[in-house]
């Protein structure tokens, strides 16, 4: 389980260098402080240490053992650090310092043991801003040459004792480290710091410039561009060091406009320019290559309106022959795309699209994208002519681009919204043929089925979805997995081919666990020969079952890195763990190593970052079902996080377990403190309006924070989705579409199908998103019964045929 309030934490200066934010111990997180400055050194004794503690002198690296990746406790799971593993829960670091030191004098650890303790003491004397005590119980983790994390923790005791004031013990340290861990990003950055610390500012910026020279985007690259140009500054007050200083401030407004280092970066430009002739300020103005740069972070740090306001200050001010370079071509690209975002400004969106396709026209690889995301535009703002036309010239100046299939599938609809239907079929049903390897040909032939369905024309449906399932075999994972071959199915069954539909069923029932249309095909299997679906999830469980040893693993798993890796999650440091991992370059022909590292995870007690990495490679466990080698990459990516709390909400609320769990996986993926860009809270992604009705009721009171409280978020998602349920209480499965769009669009698409079977009515969601979503979630609950609740998984994941 994840626990709570155990997730962000104050930043340490360079603690933080290369993971943004390191954790600590126990549950796989906790923080670092600020360094304090002028701390008191402490005896060795006070930290628990025999006296004569001592740098290790060799730089030898240490030997990495083979050993099994699983096999390994954290270390605060030792009984006998019980009493610090509570504190540190509890997050009273003082009181886990003392019951660390006391544990150390009872105990008297040796070897890589006491290294470990020691390190642990260290944070968390550091932690306790006592940098001091926390150097000298650092140095003792470095004492141990065999340990593979030596140079970290000798690294972590010079950063503390730089914290401490000592710079003299800092420096010492140095010569103690690999040449590895030297020349590592972190080991840079501490040699800047200590010559800094040192006075030698000179210096200082020479490695700094050095630096970012090799890694200009390396960690606090903005630290060292702001000390850069306030040096130059600085130095002198002639009009060079000023003209040479602005390179280094404006790169930092535009890459990252509206932070700290921003609005620092903007004083010291100011100074730089009152230093200037008019004629060099005239000379020294923002390239326009730069200010793009900074309107697509904007865009990125979610500031749309400055953004924009920014893109039309500087499309209006370059030349024609500006406008029609790349950089032109771009930033009004980038402006119509933003317009488009909001309704009331969709039309002018519209209209800067043009402005696009023109200014584009010589940029092919921007010109293909322009084109059809402003036919989209086009299309929704009701300009189906000009939507059509520029769809196909997407197709015909660029048939072998990855975008030429979606622009056939898409000029298909404007042209059925033109009331071409003749046209419509024809785009559609050629384009297996046209783009066999395109990724939405399934999806255009699946639309042109489900149009003869609407118009009663199953035969006419059957054709082509045979088409479909000859020219993908397989589609798509996950909610669009065994889609044609179920509705294939279903139009056999209403054609009289009755046999060849209930063995069409029971192939889905074996080829694709678990998902939505396995679902919907063993209930109607089920419902008509029941012996052939018990049989056919016999079979397919046996088949799993039969694969017991999973594949030797990689030589990945053997490398320094990632035993560091395992040291790191033993210490329950996450985050240094996922700093080694992604050094790995892990990609798809390591499945096997990468679900044995989301099992580490596991380990380590980071449940979602666990079920994040097992996820990841649903495309390779989602063929097989949950048993034998298998089950426990399905439970890895479907977990159970806040168990006695969603146990407890969901029977209060009167709702399946199994679908609590399918709306917090598909709503935030178990992060607690996810806001979505709508504003929508927590692990089941409650908006403030809507959690503050059903807090009412429950006569509580909430807030932004509070919905960030899991005990808090998930007791009000419950009560929504009960509530939704007796809303709809003959078919209660809509209360899924309603979670996503609301009760009243779900029971406005019922008046408007209300003859519809379930499974088509699905299919006609008028909301894309929810379309999706609802399969997802469908899916998501039958395989947390087929998991969890095997007892109850027919019931759970039995759908209904008709809405009642």
């Amino acid at each position: 389980m994840i626990r709570a309030g155990c997730r962000r934490g104050r930043r340490a200066v360079l603690w933080t260098v290369v993971l943004g934010t390191t954790q600590l111990i126990g549950c796989g997180c906790g923080s670092l402080l600020d360094r304090p400055r002028d701390m008191a050194p402490a005896d060795a004794a006070d930290v628990g240490m025999h006296p004569s503690a001592s740098v290790a002198a060799s730089v030898s690296a240490p030997q990495v053992a083979r050993s099994d990746p699983l096999q390994w406790t954290p270390v605060l799971h030792d009984p006998r650090l019980t009493a610090v593993r509570v504190a540190f829960e509890a997050q009273d670091i003082a009181q886990a310092s003392q019951q660390m030191r006391e544990a150390m004098q009872r105990h008297q650890p040796q070897g890589v043991e006491l290294c470990r303790w020691s390190l642990l003491l260290g944070r968390m004397l550091m932690q306790g801003k006592d940098p001091a005590g926390a150097a000298l119980a650092l140095d003792r983790a470095a004492s141990e040459p065999s340990w593979i994390l030596r140079d970290m923790a000798g690294m972590e005791a010079a950063e503390a004792y730089l914290a401490a004031g000592d710079v003299e013990r800092a420096k010492q340290r140095l010569p103690t480290l690999s040449a590895e861990s030297l020349s590592s990003e972190r080991g840079q950055l501490l040699r800047i710091e200590i010559v800094q610390a040192s006075g030698d500012e000179q210096q200082a910026v020479h490695l700094w410039k050095q630096r970012l020279s090799v890694h200009p985007h390396g960690p606090r690259w903005e630290v060292g561009a702001l000390r850069v140009a306030r040096a130059l500054l600085d130095s002198s007050s002639r009009e060079a060091e000023a003209i040479e200083a602005l390179p280094w401030l404006r790169r930092i407004m535009s890459e990252v406009p509206t932070s700290s280092f921003d609005k620092e970066a903007r004083a010291l430009e100011t100074i730089a320019l009152q230093r200037l002739s008019p004629q060099r300020i005239r000379d020294s103005a923002w390239p326009i290559e730069m200010k793009m740069r900074r309107c697509e972070a904007l865009v990125n740090q979610g500031r749309r309106n400055d953004a924009l306001r920014e893109l039309d200050e500087l499309l209006e001010g370059m030349s024609p022959s500006q406008q029609q370079q790349q950089v032109g071509c771009l930033a009004t690209s980038l402006a119509a795309k933003l317009r488009s975002q909001v309704k009331k400004t969709r039309n002018a969106g519209a209209d800067t699209y043009e402005k696009a396709v023109l200014r584009c026209a010589q940029h092919k690889q921007e010109l293909v994208g322009v084109l059809y995301a402003g036919a989209k535009i086009q299309a929704q703002v009701g300009r189906l002519p000009q939507a059509m036309a520029w769809f196909g010239r997407v197709e015909n100046e660029f048939p072998q681009h990855r975008l030429a299939d979606d622009a056939r599938w898409r000029g298909a609809r404007v042209a059925l919204l033109m009331h071409q239907e003749s046209k419509f079929e024809s785009m559609l049903s050629t384009m297996g043929t046209d783009y066999p390897d395109g990724d939405m040909v399934e999806d255009g032939l699946f639309e042109l089925a489900m149009h003869h369905i609407d118009h009663g024309s199953w035969p006419k449906a059957k054709e082509v979805l045979e088409q479909s399932t000859q020219v993908r075999p397989r589609e798509k994972p996950y909610w669009v997995a065994g889609r044609a071959l179920y509705f294939l199915a279903r139009s056999l069954e209403i054609t009289g081919q009755k046999q060849r539909a209930l063995d069409t069923y029971q192939q889905i029932v074996l080829d694709y666990p678990l998902s939505y249309y396995m679902v919907l095909a063993h209930g109607r299997l089920r419902a008509r020969a029941p012996e052939k679906a018990a049989q056919a999830l016999r079979d397919a469980q046996l088949a799993g079952e039969k694969e017991k040893t999973p594949q030797a693993h990689g030589p990945k798993l053997d490398s320094p890195a990632f035993h560091r890796a395992i040291e790191w999650l033993r210490l329950g440091d996450v985050a240094s763990a996922k700093y080694e991992i992604k050094s790995l370059d892990f990609g798809d022909s390591d499945g096997d190593d990468v679900l044995t590292v989301a099992e580490m995870y596991e380990r380590a007690g980071d449940a979602r970052l666990a079920h994040q990495v097992a996820r990841s490679q649903a495309e390779r466990f989602s063929r097989h079902y949950p048993e034998g080698r298998w089950r426990k990459a399905w439970q890895l990516a479907y977990p159970q996080v806040y168990l006695d709390i969603v146990r407890q909400e969901t029977d209060a609320s009167s709702i399946p377990i199994s679908l609590a769990y399918g709306i917090m996986r598909e709503e935030s993926a178990f992060d607690p403190a996810v806001v979505s860009w709508a504003d929508a809270y927590g692990l089941m992604q409650l908006i403030m309006p809507t959690a503050t009705t059903v807090a009412r009721s429950l006569h509580i009171k909430v807030d932004e924070t509070s919905l960030k409280r899991p005990e808090i978020n998930i007791k009000l998602g419950c009560r929504l989705l009960g509530s939704l349920r007796t809303k709809f209480p003959t078919t209660p499965e809509l209360a899924i579409p309603s979670y996503n769009a609301g009760a009243g669009a779900t029971q406005r698409w019922l008046r408007e199908r209300v003859d519809d079977d379930f499974d088509l009515w699905v299919e006609r969601i008028a909301y894309e998103e929810t379309r999706g979503y609802t399969k997802r979630v469908l899916s998501s609950v039958a395989v947390y019964a087929y998991l969890y609740e095997p007892k109850e998984w027919v019931a759970a994941s039995q759908l209904p045929d008709q809405l009642d």
